[in-house]
């Protein structure tokens, strides 16, 4: 209960922020993923849209906001369209966003274990990630 309410303090102050007039892509990515923890989908959805839509010539940014727009997909229960935003992600020479070795290591991702598209998405040429060195 106190951490959501934490929540809904940044999301009335990074929504300030936006109502002011400042629209920059990763600040609309951070607000989506707030929005979807608080479990608002739709203004989650259309926030990381927004997001991504500034980000499309962004490089470095581009796969880091489409892991942003699957996390909300995840939070809001839509794990087809979160692993598939995964994928399209990897697809991409990666600076800031999901490698394998950070899907496989981050509890964030744990809805989504078990999933066989998100498990080769963990994997590196095919072979499950290593966690611990050989013996």
């Amino acid at each position: 209960e106190a951490g959501l309410a934490g929540f809904a303090i940044m999301r009335d102050k990074l929504q300030a922020v936006v109502d002011s007039g400042n629209e920059n892509p990763y600040l609309l990515g951070n607000l989506a993923r707030i929005y979807a923890v608080l479990g608002d989908k739709a203004t989650s959805y259309r926030l990381a849209d927004n997001s991504l839509a500034g980000m499309r010539t962004d490089a470095l940014g581009l796969p880091a906001a489409l892991e942003t727009k699957a996390i909300v997909h995840m939070l809001g229960d839509d794990k087809a369209t979160a692993i598939a935003l995964l994928r399209e992600a990897q697809s991409m020479p990666i600076a800031y966003g999901p490698t394998p070795a950070m899907l496989r290591n981050d509890p964030l991702w744990d809805s989504l274990r078990g999933e066989p598209g998100f498990e080769a998405l963990t994997q590196v040429d095919g072979a499950p990630l290593k966690t611990s060195p050989d013996p």
